[in-house]
């Protein structure tokens, strides 16, 4: 909900940007009038205040005008109907309106002169005057039409813009579903394992457990969270895998202080450790590594999970949508359209990297 400091000397922006409008459409109405009042007084040599006068009737008429033109060509524009019908009610429309105005003008013009203002004024010119009116006010409709199409081609994008931001937020939340059920249970199957075998240290898991959890909760009621509270979740993670696989777990993470700020979806990354646990580690009974970098590079970071296993071939989730790593990729997508991911074999095992704007 939007609020405003009713003590605030400055007025809200939508009624500044409303004054600013009426000021401008005054102003310009009255430029016009005054234009033509110099026109008007230098070729007929009439005095400039008498010009003014006629001129003032003339154009102030014609604004007044434009307003009803303002509203009926949006009803046209709004209107269920063929081309030609529209055509046909601005037809009508131009008629009236042209009718009206010089109706108004010559009214005036017979107080002024008399009852001899037709052959004062018009007798003789009365076509092209006629003809002059016309050319206006087709400009003038001309004129708010193009404004019309404008703020609509406006309106639609903003629409589409909210449209896009809705269905982002909701493939966000959707894939977060998703993601969150195998963090919870990949962690808490890494404690099952160890209940009869090592008590001990599934008690140090199971506290462990507890404050990762206490963290992670707070995540998934995000739409992004920093880099470092990302790697700070992983950390823990790996901390319980650690407990779990002893000396056979190293892991190193090297992220400097300056990218753990970058915002990423919460759990990004959480399933690529996983599969880097349960491909690289689990299956090895020697010892294997896990190691998490981030570095940035021409206004991109990127973020690499590497680990002593033997990699995978990875397909894109255009290809195969919900398997794997796709699911982290629509997640990045849908954060970041220019988010990336991808594999690397490297000389010690294997990598899977992600970029996204610094």
């Amino acid at each position: 909900m939007t609020t405003f400091d009713l003590t605030a000397t400055d007025p809200p922006p939508r009624e500044h940007a409303r004054a600013t409008t009426i000021a401008a459409w005054i102003g310009g109405w009255t430029a016009v009038v005054v234009a033509m009042a110099g026109i008007v007084s230098t070729q007929k040599e009439v005095p400039f205040g008498q010009a003014l006068r006629s001129e003032a009737v003339n154009y102030y008429t014609l604004a007044a005008l434009s307003l009803v033109i303002w509203s009926a060509s949006r009803r046209i524009a709004a209107a269920r109907g063929s081309i030609a019908g529209r055509i046909v009610a601005h037809v009508a429309l131009g008629i009236v309106s042209i009718a009206v105005w010089q109706g108004i003008y010559a009214l005036y013009m017979r107080s002024v002169i008399g009852p001899f203002v037709w052959a004062k004024v018009y007798r003789g010119t009365w076509m092209f005057q006629l003809m002059d009116d016309c050319v206006i006010y087709a400009g003038l409709v001309a004129g708010t039409l193009a404004v019309q199409v404008a703020q609509r081609a406006r309106a639609h994008e903003r629409s589409q813009h909210e449209l896009e931001l809705a269905a982002r937020d909701a493939e966000l939340r959707a894939l977060a579903a998703q993601l969150e059920p195998h963090f919870l249970l990949n962690t808490l199957n890494s404690v099952i394992a160890l209940i009869d075998e090592r008590p001990a240290d599934a008690r140090i898991m199971l506290e462990q457990l507890s404050r990762l959890l206490r963290a992670a909760f707070d995540e998934m009621e995000e739409a992004e969270v920093p880099l470092g509270r990302e790697i700070d979740l992983l950390s823990a993670y790996l901390g319980i895998e650690q407990v779990r696989f002893g000396d056979r777990l190293r892991v190193t993470i090297d992220v400097p202080d300056a990218l753990r700020r970058v915002p990423v979806p919460p759990f990004l990354l959480q399933p690529v450790v996983e599969n880097a646990v349960k491909h690289a580690v689990a299956p090895r009974t020697g010892p294997a590594f896990i190691t998490i970098t981030a570095r940035e590079r021409s206004g991109r970071v990127r973020i690499d999970v590497a680990d002593s296993g033997g990699g995978f071939e990875y397909e894109p989730a255009s290809r195969r949508p919900g398997h794997g790593l796709q699911l982290v990729e629509r997640r990045l997508r849908a954060h970041t359209p220019t988010g990336e991911i991808g594999v690397d074999r490297t000389a010690l095992g294997f990598a899977v990297f992600v970029t996204l704007p610094a």
